[in-house]
C-alpha cells in the first residue's frame, strides 16, 4: 500500500483456501472499508476446534470496527462493512 500511496481499499475479496483466519486476525482495520471472505471451515484449518465460538470471538473482539452484513447459510461467504459507512 505504501509503495503505491494507497491509504485504504474500498473492497477486498478474500478467498485463500484456509489462510483467511491468519489474514483477518492481522488485518489493520483502517486499510479497508468492506471485505468479503470465503471461510473454509471444512478444511480443518480453522484455529479452533469450536468453529462457532471462534467466529463469535472474531466478530466481537477482532473485527470490532466492522458489521457483519451478510452471511450465507453455511458461512461460506461473509460480507463485513466498516461501521462508519
Amino acid at each position: 500500500m505504501l509503495k503505491y500511496n494507497i491509504n485504504e481499499f474500498e473492497f477486498i475479496k478474500i478467498d485463500i483456501e484456509g489462510s483467511e483466519y491468519n489474514l483477518i486476525e492481522n488485518l489493520p482495520s483502517n486499510c479497508v472499508k468492506q471485505f468479503s471472505v470465503e471461510f473454509h471451515d471444512f478444511l480443518g484449518l480453522n484455529p479452533s476446534d469450536n468453529v462457532e465460538e471462534y467466529h463469535q470471538n472474531l466478530t466481537n473482539n477482532i473485527l470490532t470496527d466492522f458489521n457483519k452484513e451478510f452471511e450465507t447459510k453455511d458461512r461460506d461467504d461473509v460480507l463485513y462493512i466498516k461501521k462508519e459507512l
